[in-house]
């Protein structure tokens, strides 16, 4: 699947899947060389995929209104609304950042936006542009907002929980009656802490008569900072645990006190919660992502 022979030189990353709750079907979306996006689907259980389809025209409708020359998803999984609706947030960069060298191109300065499909998986469109490199809130001036994890709330909205790094170090939040457009009520979730690490977003249980629903959320939560990047430290991987559909997180397990930087949260059909993570020398590996 990332043979040269296919795509070119350049590294094929950031595969991330979605089950299609009616057919069983497993929809995935990755990237090449940070600048074409491919689609493919597996009918059983990831043994066997389709043959990969280009999408990257799709992400070309962006360019009349953001110049973009390097593109990514969000990592981790993307989303399947309870309307079929399947979500992939996406973060875009002009490249002019100078942080890989003057031969490469930059993942930053960014914006994040997504693309989502109504006929699961077949064909994709874009959505609105959601967050910007400079947009202000809270008084505070954002800074390369780009991976982003998003989850459905009880009333149908769709929540993005956005990776930055601005200097309050909290993840930023936005949210959408569709998960496409007209984004609103956008703030800084005092209780997520953001080393600058993608993080992972997952709804564990819907709301019923008797109980509150259960969202949970997983990341570095330490804004420790012992490297001499602008980064923080990333360690102490820890799970939280929200009943009010994201307004508190109450509830947290530390999962790994070591180095730990990006993980997935997954639920299988028993209620079992999967998390997996990178660690061991990852604070010293990865804090240029």
């Amino acid at each position: 699947m990332c043979s040269s022979d296919l795509y070119g030189d350049g590294p094929a990353s950031n595969f991330v899947m979605m089950p299609d709750r009616q057919t069983g079907r497993v929809v995935a979306m990755f990237f090449h060389d940070y600048a074409r996006a491919f689609t493919l689907h597996s009918d059983d259980d990831g043994a066997t995929w389709s043959a990969p389809v280009e999408i990257t025209a799709v992400l070309e409708q962006f360019r009349p209104e953001y110049p973009w020359r390097v593109c990514a998803n969000g990592c981790g999984h993307g989303l399947q609304l309870r309307n079929g609706r399947m979500i992939v947030p996406l973060w875009l960069s002009d490249g002019s950042g100078s942080e890989f060298g003057p031969k490469h191109r930059g993942h930053r300065p960014s914006v994040v936006s997504l693309v989502y499909s109504d006929d699961r998986g077949q064909t994709w469109q874009r959505g609105e542009i959601v967050s910007r490199h400079g947009d202000v809130v809270e008084g505070i001036t954002l800074a390369n907002p780009s991976e982003t994890t998003a989850v459905e709330l009880s009333d149908g909205r769709v929540l993005f929980n956005i990776r930055h790094e601005t200097t309050n170090h909290r993840r930023l939040v936005a949210c959408s009656p569709d998960g496409v457009s007209r984004w609103h009520d956008y703030h800084f979730d005092h209780a997520l802490l953001e080393p600058v690490c993608m993080a992972s977003l997952l709804r564990h249980e819907w709301p019923t008569s008797d109980q509150p629903g259960a969202i949970l959320f997983s990341n570095p939560d330490t804004l420790e900072k012992t490297m001499t990047t602008w980064a923080r430290d990333r360690k102490r991987l820890t799970v939280k645990l929200s009943r009010d559909e994201g307004g508190s997180w109450p509830v947290s397990k530390v999962i790994e006190s070591g180095p730990a930087g990006y993980s997935a949260l997954a639920r299988l059909t028993d209620g079992t919660i999967l998390c997996l993570y990178e660690c061991d020398l990852v604070t010293h590996m990865c804090d240029n992502r």
